[in-house]
């Protein structure tokens, strides 16, 4: 997974250090906030798993 260039990703998000893939964004999207302190994603996040699974299926679709 990558970003998108030119996005002013947070100071927080691009010194994580993550190497971002299916499994990170899993659990980053139950809780942003928590997952990387700082970030500036406005997002409550989404609990149930299956919601998770299926946005990830859907973000690999668009990749290069």
């Amino acid at each position: 997974l990558h970003g998108k260039e030119g996005f002013p990703y947070s100071d927080s998000n691009k010194n994580s250090g993550i190497v971002w893939s299916d499994k990170h964004l899993f659990q980053y999207l139950v809780a942003p906030t928590k997952y990387i302190v700082g970030t500036k994603m406005v997002f409550a996040g989404l609990k149930k798993e299956a919601e998770r699974a299926d946005l990830i299926a859907y973000i690999m679709t668009l990749q290069d």
